[in-house]
Protein backbone atom coordinates (compact mmCIF):
# COMPACT_ATOMS: atom_id res chain seq x y z
CA UNK A 1 0.00 0.00 0.00
CA UNK A 2 1.31 3.33 -0.06
CA UNK A 3 0.59 6.54 1.42
CA UNK A 4 -2.25 7.77 -0.65
CA UNK A 5 -4.30 4.58 0.01
CA UNK A 6 -4.65 5.96 4.12
CA UNK A 7 -7.43 7.75 5.20
CA UNK A 8 -8.74 9.20 8.61
CA UNK A 9 -10.98 6.58 9.73
CA UNK A 10 -9.81 3.56 7.52
CA UNK A 11 -10.00 0.48 9.22
CA UNK A 12 -7.87 -2.93 9.00
CA UNK A 13 -8.85 -6.05 10.04
CA UNK A 14 -6.40 -8.57 11.79
CA UNK A 15 -3.55 -6.04 11.36
CA UNK A 16 -2.04 -2.76 10.12
CA UNK A 17 0.68 -2.02 7.72
CA UNK A 18 3.56 -0.32 8.90
CA UNK A 19 2.85 2.27 6.43
CA UNK A 20 -0.30 3.00 7.74
CA UNK A 21 1.54 3.86 10.59
CA UNK A 22 4.07 6.00 9.36
CA UNK A 23 1.61 8.05 7.58
CA UNK A 24 -0.30 8.72 10.88
CA UNK A 25 3.03 10.18 12.49
CA UNK A 26 3.95 12.46 9.36
CA UNK A 27 0.78 13.91 9.66
CA UNK A 28 0.13 14.77 13.49
CA UNK A 29 -3.16 14.85 13.44
CA UNK A 30 -4.70 11.03 13.99
CA UNK A 31 -3.22 7.74 15.36
CA UNK A 32 -4.28 4.39 15.24
CA UNK A 33 -6.40 2.55 17.53
CA UNK A 34 -8.06 -0.74 18.36
CA UNK A 35 -11.98 -1.46 17.90
CA UNK A 36 -14.23 -3.43 18.88
CA UNK A 37 -13.51 -7.28 16.83
CA UNK A 38 -15.70 -8.92 14.63
CA UNK A 39 -17.43 -11.18 15.48
CA UNK A 40 -15.01 -14.41 14.91
CA UNK A 41 -12.28 -12.69 17.16
CA UNK A 42 -10.51 -11.01 14.26
CA UNK A 43 -8.82 -8.03 15.86
CA UNK A 44 -9.97 -4.47 14.14
CA UNK A 45 -7.94 -1.26 13.92
CA UNK A 46 -8.69 2.00 12.73
CA UNK A 47 -7.01 5.63 11.74
CA UNK A 48 -8.66 7.92 14.10
CA UNK A 49 -8.01 11.45 14.04
CA UNK A 50 -6.92 13.12 17.07
CA UNK A 51 -9.34 15.62 18.25
CA UNK A 52 -8.17 19.14 20.08
CA UNK A 53 -10.81 20.67 22.22
CA UNK A 54 -11.66 23.76 20.82
CA UNK A 55 -10.22 26.97 22.23
CA UNK A 56 -12.70 29.28 24.01
CA UNK A 57 -13.04 32.20 21.61
CA UNK A 58 -10.33 35.00 21.97
CA UNK A 59 -13.02 37.74 23.91
CA UNK A 60 -13.99 35.20 26.50
CA UNK A 61 -10.63 33.75 26.54
CA UNK A 62 -9.57 37.41 27.40
CA UNK A 63 -11.83 38.33 30.53
CA UNK A 64 -11.19 34.82 31.92
CA UNK A 65 -7.13 35.91 32.01
CA UNK A 66 -8.27 39.12 33.47
CA UNK A 67 -10.56 37.27 36.02
CA UNK A 68 -7.50 35.01 36.74
CA UNK A 69 -5.34 37.97 36.69
CA UNK A 70 -7.13 39.69 39.08
CA UNK A 71 -7.55 37.10 41.75
CA UNK A 72 -4.04 36.94 42.04
CA UNK A 73 -3.32 40.32 42.20
CA UNK A 74 -5.77 40.64 45.56
CA UNK A 75 -4.07 37.70 46.73
CA UNK A 76 -0.70 39.22 46.38
CA UNK A 77 -2.11 42.28 47.57
CA UNK A 78 -3.30 40.61 50.96
CA UNK A 79 -0.59 38.55 51.69
CA UNK A 80 2.44 41.30 50.69
CA UNK A 81 5.33 41.78 52.64
CA UNK A 82 8.45 43.33 52.35
CA UNK A 83 12.35 43.44 53.13
CA UNK A 84 12.33 46.55 54.87
CA UNK A 85 15.58 48.58 54.07
CA UNK A 86 15.79 48.78 58.15
CA UNK A 87 16.60 45.19 57.67
CA UNK A 88 13.40 43.17 59.03
CA UNK A 89 10.53 42.40 56.79
CA UNK A 90 7.35 43.98 57.65
CA UNK A 91 3.86 43.18 55.84
CA UNK A 92 3.24 45.25 53.32
CA UNK A 93 -0.48 45.38 52.61
CA UNK A 94 -3.52 47.62 53.45
CA UNK A 95 -3.53 46.78 57.30
CA UNK A 96 0.21 47.28 57.42
CA UNK A 97 -0.33 50.75 56.13
CA UNK A 98 -3.28 51.64 58.25
CA UNK A 99 -1.59 50.87 61.22
CA UNK A 100 1.62 52.34 60.62
CA UNK A 101 -0.57 55.49 59.40
CA UNK A 102 -1.99 55.15 63.07
CA UNK A 103 0.82 55.19 64.48
CA UNK A 104 2.90 58.34 62.67
CA UNK A 105 -0.79 60.19 63.98
CA UNK A 106 -0.19 59.17 67.38
CA UNK A 107 3.81 59.31 67.79
CA UNK A 108 5.51 62.74 67.89
CA UNK A 109 9.06 63.40 66.64
CA UNK A 110 11.93 61.72 68.36
CA UNK A 111 9.66 59.85 70.15
CA UNK A 112 9.70 55.58 69.76
CA UNK A 113 6.97 53.07 69.82
CA UNK A 114 6.92 49.40 69.89
CA UNK A 115 6.39 47.51 66.28
CA UNK A 116 5.43 43.92 65.53
CA UNK A 117 6.92 43.09 62.59
CA UNK A 118 6.52 40.32 60.10
CA UNK A 119 7.92 37.67 62.23
CA UNK A 120 5.74 38.78 64.82
CA UNK A 121 9.03 40.41 66.21
CA UNK A 122 8.45 43.34 68.41
CA UNK A 123 11.10 46.11 67.55
CA UNK A 124 11.45 49.80 68.72
CA UNK A 125 11.10 52.01 66.16
CA UNK A 126 10.90 55.79 65.63
CA UNK A 127 8.77 58.03 63.61
CA UNK A 128 11.33 58.82 60.95
CA UNK A 129 11.23 54.21 60.61
CA UNK A 130 7.55 54.75 60.57
CA UNK A 131 7.47 57.32 57.60
CA UNK A 132 10.49 54.85 55.99
CA UNK A 133 8.06 51.98 56.58
CA UNK A 134 5.12 53.53 55.09
CA UNK A 135 7.02 54.72 52.20
CA UNK A 136 8.63 51.01 50.90
CA UNK A 137 4.69 49.64 51.39
CA UNK A 138 3.51 51.79 48.97
CA UNK A 139 5.89 51.59 46.72
CA UNK A 140 5.18 47.94 46.69
CA UNK A 141 1.53 48.11 46.07
CA UNK A 142 2.69 50.51 43.27
CA UNK A 143 4.76 47.95 41.96
CA UNK A 144 2.39 45.65 42.63
CA UNK A 145 -0.26 47.45 40.68
CA UNK A 146 1.87 48.14 37.71
CA UNK A 147 2.81 44.48 37.30
CA UNK A 148 -0.92 44.14 36.82
CA UNK A 149 -1.01 46.40 34.42
CA UNK A 150 1.21 45.14 32.55
CA UNK A 151 0.17 41.54 32.39
CA UNK A 152 -3.79 43.24 31.85
CA UNK A 153 -2.07 45.03 28.63
CA UNK A 154 -0.73 41.63 27.44
CA UNK A 155 -3.78 39.88 27.78
CA UNK A 156 -5.70 42.74 25.99
CA UNK A 157 -3.24 42.81 22.87
CA UNK A 158 -3.13 38.83 22.62
CA UNK A 159 -4.15 38.16 18.95
CA UNK A 160 -4.73 34.20 19.69
CA UNK A 161 -6.35 32.34 22.68
CA UNK A 162 -2.59 30.28 22.36
CA UNK A 163 -0.68 33.06 23.32
CA UNK A 164 -2.75 33.45 26.57
CA UNK A 165 -2.25 30.11 27.56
Amino acid sequence: MSESDFYIGQIFEGAYPPEAAVWCNSRNDCYITEIEPLPDGTTRWQIVAIVTPPLPELEAYKEQRKNELNTLHEAAEKEAHILSSLGFEIDANDRANRDIAGLLVTTAEGESVQFCDYSNIMRTVTRAQLEIMQKEIILNAQSLYAQKWYFRSQIDNAESSLALS
